[in-house]
């Protein structure tokens, strides 16, 4: 039984298939973003069986172009100015640190309308294109999954998750199905609703809805340009796309490599 098996046995009873293709239809009904299950307890073997599967999609499995681009991004995570994941200007400054480290890197924008419980939504992310395959890269990948009074189970399957998380759009696929589910049933648990932008439907329209990819350096140019008038103590390199900051402590320490989370993207989850 392969990985998308073993997926669809534990967390698809009910909900059908998972849904391997680039792109999903957000305007289809989203009758999955609706958890509904009578089995309100958590069995452990079932949660260290989740952990497991997630290792295993976080883990890069003899997958050599995707260690390569996750230690890639996790320099280049250290020449951006801006201390945020989330925001436009770090995944601008990102890819074009990585475009100029020779991949092709792109800043995909994402845009959806309202449907049914699905709200309408705007999200940004980076990919990048290694021998014909796409990969998206999440830092920080673990803030969509965040949630109130989460159970222990829930946070235990959190723990799991690296700092930086390079993954084909497979994979991405089955790590928000999972959890998904997750969240479903720790709200359950916890006899809370689940908000609408932790359902399914727009979880995955964020990765996998049509979108718009910039790859120009002019477009990365043109933002890092207002990004560093608005920056105090940052030299620009000439014929480079990327920043450093005068301040290398500022520079080494922007984000929080934890020592779990760093040998995971050192050798790969086991």
């Amino acid at each position: 039984m392969d990985l998308l098996d073993m997926v669809n046995s534990f967390i698809d009873k009910g909900y059908g298939v998972i849904n391997v293709n680039d792109h999903v239809d957000v305007q289809k009904g989203n009758k999955d973003d609706d958890y509904d299950s009578d089995d309100d307890g958590e069995d452990s073997h079932d949660v260290e069986e989740i952990k497991d599967s997630l290792k295993r999609l976080f883990s890069f499995n003899g997958d050599e172009a995707r260690r390569k681009a996750t230690l890639q991004v996790q320099k280049a995570c250290r020449n951006v100015i801006n201390d945020n994941p989330s925001s436009s200007d770090f995944k601008m400054q990102l890819m074009a640190c990585l475009r100029d480290q020779g991949f092709d890197a792109g800043l995909c924008k994402s845009k959806w309308e309202k449907n049914g419980k699905v709200p309408s939504g705007y999200h940004e992310y980076i990919d990048v294109n290694i021998n014909e395959t796409r990969y998206i890269i999440g830092v920080s990948l673990v803030e969509e999954f965040q949630i109130a009074r989460p159970t222990e189970s829930y946070t235990s399957l959190l723990d799991v998750f690296p700092q930086i998380a390079v993954c084909k759009v497979k994979e991405l696929k089955m790590i928000v199905r999972i959890m998904c589910d997750a969240i479903g049933k720790s709200m359950k648990q916890q006899q809370m609703p689940v908000p609408p932008w932790r359902r399914h439907g727009y979880v995955k329209a964020k990765w996998f809805g049509p979108y718009k990819r910039i790859t120009s350096d002019e477009s990365a140019a043109k933002i890092m340009s207002v990004a560093s008038k608005e920056a105090i103590g940052f030299l620009s390199f000439p014929g480079r796309s990327c920043y450093k900051s005068q301040r290398q402590d500022h520079v080494g320490n922007k984000l929080n490599f934890e020592g779990g989370n760093l040998a995971m993207v050192m050798n790969g989850a086991t």
